[in-house]
């Protein structure tokens, strides 16, 4: 996300604006995990699961919502087992 941030802000010649929104940004996820954190258990995995249009269920690995799941203060990813 903060990579890609940097790229854009290059990219439209906007660094100056893309810095002070991934510094919002930042500030705002940090304020949310405080948030959530103690709602979670140290070492508690997620899995996040989405039905696509034709009722397929797809299990997200590593792009969209997981890589706000999977953070310091929040869950860790799982093992792959099924429980």
């Amino acid at each position: 996300m903060i990579r890609t941030g940097r790229i854009l802000g290059e990219l439209l010649e906007k660094q100056q604006e893309a810095e002070q929104w991934l510094l919002r940004f930042e500030a705002q996820a940090e304020y949310m995990w405080n948030l959530c954190s103690p709602l979670i258990q140290s070492g508690e995995s997620a899995s996040v699961f989405t039905f696509a249009y034709g009722g397929k269920l797809y299990v997200m690995a590593s792009q969209g919502l997981p890589n706000t799941l999977y953070h310091p203060m929040g869950f860790r990813r799982g093992s792959g087992k099924v429980y």
